[in-house]
């Protein structure tokens, strides 16, 4: 489940507004933010920019995000 996509998007839109936004079907769309299918690379684009974060705001884990605490430990 896509849960920082789907608290952003339940602030403003319907999945039918999301769907039309990025023309894919309803259907498409839903799988896609109960992540059984993957977006495409110009649908997150297209979402980061409707909703002003980065993509990996949006679609990357918390744990992966850089700037994560638990990521810089990884990193050392």
């Amino acid at each position: 489940m896509q849960y920082k996509l789907y608290a952003l998007r339940k602030k403003k839109y319907t999945q039918d507004e999301m769907a039309k936004i990025l023309s894919i079907s309803r259907n498409s769309y839903i799988n896609k933010e109960q992540s059984k299918t993957a977006f495409t690379s110009d649908e997150m684009f297209i979402l980061s920019k409707l909703f002003g974060k980065t993509m990996e705001e949006i679609f990357l884990p918390r744990c992966h995000q850089i700037g994560n605490k638990k990521h810089r430990k990884k990193l050392k």
